[in-house]
């Protein structure tokens, strides 16, 4: 990933600053909070109640968020400060350098020392520093090629922050070039060693410095000790005495550590080093007298977070009734910042390391409850706290004008641990009652206060509003058929009624069912039918009158349901019936459903009942054409078009009329109809029979009728033939002659009937 501009070497980011003028900057991140506040909060202590939460957007928009870095002093030992955002604090620079090593960037907020002399009015080249020249020869003599330095002088760079940092993080980014390029035999390189020195005035504590690696990047300075070498074989001299700490394969060679704790103050050391890279002339060869700047970056980096807060509710609540709020406060994931190193592996994150959040419930609403929250969370009557610090830190008091906290009371010389990171939860839950009055607004609003520095305050706060809503109810009726099945006639069949409320008590509720299309192909099973309002015991409700059922006038308070159910009986003869049914309501207010016409379907039922298939065997017309028995039958389910699966083995059974079968409980569809036997003497039809059961009932043949099959006063007739039978084999009479090719001429034109119809049953099945 690319740098962003303002982190990128000088020489990479101004194509005009030549090599000769490579700088060193100190670049100020971002920093955390403002001035401290008396007072502190442990995770789980009960406050009072915080004033009135001001977190409109207006406040918001006014915080200042622009990072003013300072004006850097132009003489060794003065400082500068710089405004940081948000009223965060300050940073103080103080640069403590030999003048003959001063630099400065011609923007004015870069400072650093190189190993050329300084003039007042820069040339190009510049003339080496005698530091730089000794540190190169012993006795007049160049050093070894490779061997590295220590010249003995350093600058130093002290950055105070107004606010102590969480966790700081320092990178280093050299800029170097090797020198030497008037003569060939020779060449050098001066670059600086960069270490932390002191932390809060003390000398540093190596245990608070961590070495961070930049994901990458693949070649890493040496690191010891909370100080960087560059001195080692991963920075090889190459044949031409090039040797380069910035770029290695593509990719810019930057240190970084970070200083673990709460952090006031960072003195940084930047030690001169030199190398000779190329060494191929006599004793008698100088070092040239020129010189290009040798520098070391300086980036105080302070991890940022962005802190987030979200309110839910419902937009209505229902007069008196519940109202719920959900407060979820997350640190979200960051990606590039400005001002902030993007690329610096996972330890440096975006997560929060302390908040409070504050909600205080309105006044309209009673009965404020804490339903549910993390650890540190309480509720005093009407107002919300919740502490999270870090484990062994505190939380300052928060006034209504902050938009931060700040950490106290723990181990500062300990690393801070993170509170909460991307995608863990911290959710809150608060419940009250609404009030009674129709068309109150209820605002609710909470805020999160973060200790770290927050990039965005516009989601810091959260609000939500709720509308008190006029009495709402309506009305809704189910039966305990399922839709798309059936009932079977002599089946008891269960309604329910129920009226509920959303908003507000209904007084004079009156429930009306009209059972006309009901009670004409069913009986009301007496003293069934039963009212239940809310949790209270069920009201007997008397039996309809003229086809009407009522129940009321009752009261139905707000949020609850009541319940009108009832039961009737399908008659025994009520085949391909459908019951019909609508209920109506009305009360103090109009219900939004079953009120006036149209009703919709949430106000009636329809209920349809199974059919009755009637089979009539009869012997082929033509013959003796007369009832017959001993046949057996069943019914299949039609699969696409041909038989399939067969109906329970017992569906089919004869009736009390002769020659008459009956199928009951069929569902209306396609069925195949298959005469497993037959009569005594005569012919299996030949194969099964498709036909179709209307919603109504109706039978109908699906290949159309003929002599053998067809339908009458709406039952299946099925005609089979005789059987042929031939005479016992005997006498030569003549007689019997005749009868006999008699017999054989009708026998033919029998089985070729049969045949024509097998062959237009297999037409149809295919």
């Amino acid at each position: 990933m690319n740098q962003p501009n303002i982190l990128q070497p000088h020489h990479k980011r101004d194509t005009g600053w030549k090599a000769t003028r490579l700088l060193s900057r100190v670049m100020c991140g971002l920093v955390m909070m403002g001035a401290l506040i008396a007072g502190t909060l442990p995770a789980n202590a009960e406050q009072p109640r915080p004033a009135t939460v001001k977190t409109d957007a207006t406040r918001a928009d006014s915080v200042t968020r622009a990072y003013a870095p300072p004006s850097m002093p132009k003489t060794p030992g003065l400082t500068a400060t710089g405004q940081m955002p948000a009223g965060f604090g300050d940073l103080t620079v103080n640069v403590d350098t030999p003048g003959d090593f001063m630099e400065f960037s011609t923007d004015g907020t870069g400072v650093g020392a190189g190993t050329r002399q300084r003039v007042d009015s820069p040339s190009d080249p510049y003339p080496v520093t005698p530091e730089t020249e000794a540190c190169l020869f012993n006795n007049g003599q160049p050093l070894a090629v490779g061997v590295a330095q220590d010249c003995g002088v350093s600058q130093f760079v002290t950055l105070t922050w107004e606010r102590p940092q969480i966790n700081p993080v320092i990178y280093f980014g050299p800029a170097t070039r090797n020198t030497g390029f008037d003569i060939a035999d020779f060449a050098y390189q001066a670059y600086w060693n960069p270490s932390i020195a002191k932390i809060d005035g003390a000398p540093a504590d190596v245990d608070r410095l961590v070495e961070l690696r930049r994901s990458g990047q693949s070649v890493y300075p040496a690191f010891s000790n909370g100080a960087f070498n560059y001195d080692g074989p991963e920075f090889p001299i190459s044949a031409t005495g090039a040797r380069s700490l910035t770029l290695v394969n593509g990719t810019y060679i930057y240190s970084t550590v970070q200083i673990s704790g709460l952090v006031s103050e960072v003195t940084v050391e930047l030690r001169n080093t030199a190398m000779v890279t190329m060494q191929n002339a006599t004793q008698s060869a100088v070092i040239p007298r020129v010189s290009t700047a040798a520098t070391t970056a300086v980036y105080p980096v302070i991890p940022a977070s962005d802190l987030s807060i979200t309110k839910t509710a419902p937009a209505t609540v229902a007069a008196g009734q519940t109202v719920e709020w959900s407060i979820d406060v997350a640190a979200a994931d960051l990606g590039t910042r400005s001002l902030t190193w993007d690329n610096v592996d996972s330890r440096i994150t975006p997560a929060s390391h302390g908040f409070l959040v504050r909600d205080a419930v309105p006044s309209s609403v009673t009965n404020p409850q804490l339903v549910s929250a993390p650890d540190g969370c309480s509720l005093s009557g009407y107002d919300l706290l919740c502490a999270a610090p870090p484990e062994g830190w505190q939380l300052q008091a928060a006034t209504e004008a902050d938009t931060n906290v700040q950490i106290v009371g723990g181990d500062k010389t300990k690393p801070i641990p993170a509170v909460l990171t991307q995608g863990q939860p911290f959710h809150i839950v608060l419940s009250g009652t609404a009030p009674r009055t129709p068309g109150t607004t209820i605002v609710n609003r909470a805020q999160v206060l973060g200790t770290d520095v927050d990039i965005n305050l516009q989601n810091n706060s959260a609000e939500s509003v709720t509308r008190v809503l006029s009495p709402d109810w309506s009305i809704a009726k189910s039966v305990s058929v399922p839709e798309g099945t059936y009932a079977n006639p002599g089946d008891r069949v269960d309604y329910a009624v129920e009226a509920i409320s959303a908003s507000g008590d209904v007084d004079g509720v009156t429930l009306t069912d009209d059972l006309t299309h009901v009670l004409d192909s069913a009986d009301f099973v007496s003293g069934s039918a039963r009212l239940t309002i809310a949790d209270d015991a069920a009201i007997v409700i008397d039996d309809p009158t003229g086809n009407i059922l009522s129940a009321g006038p009752f009261l139905l308070p707000s949020g609850k349901h009541a319940t009108l159910t009832y039961s009737v009986r399908l008659n025994a003869d009520a085949w391909s019936s459908t019951l019909r049914n609508t209920v109506t309501g009305d009360g103090s207010a109009a219900p939004a459903t079953c009120a006036v016409a149209p009703l919709g379907q949430e106000c009636q039922t329809e209920t349809p009942s199974t059919a009755r298939v009637v089979i009539e065997k009869v012997s082929a017309a033509g013959q003796d054409s007369r009832p017959l028995d001993g046949a057996a039958f069943r019914i299949l389910h039609d699969d696409a078009g041909s038989p399939g699966a067969a109906l329970a083995i017992d569906t089919v059974k004869p009736s009390t009329v002769v020659g008459q079968f009956e199928a009951k409980n069929i569902t209306p569809g396609f069925y195949w109809l298959e005469e497993l036997k037959a009569p005594a003497g005569y012919e299996l039809l030949p194969g099964a029979i498709q036909f179709e059961v209307k919603a109504n009932g109706e039978l109908l043949l699906t290949s159309g009728a003929d002599s053998l099959i067809s339908i009458r006063r709406n039952a299946l007739v099925i005609a089979d033939v005789r059987a042929l039978t031939l005479p016992d084999a005997g006498g030569q009479s003549l007689g019997a002659a005749p009868f006999i090719v008699g017999g054989l001429l009708a026998g033919g034109s029998l089985l070729v009937a049969i045949r024509a119809r097998q062959r237009k049953t297999r037409s149809m099945l295919s």
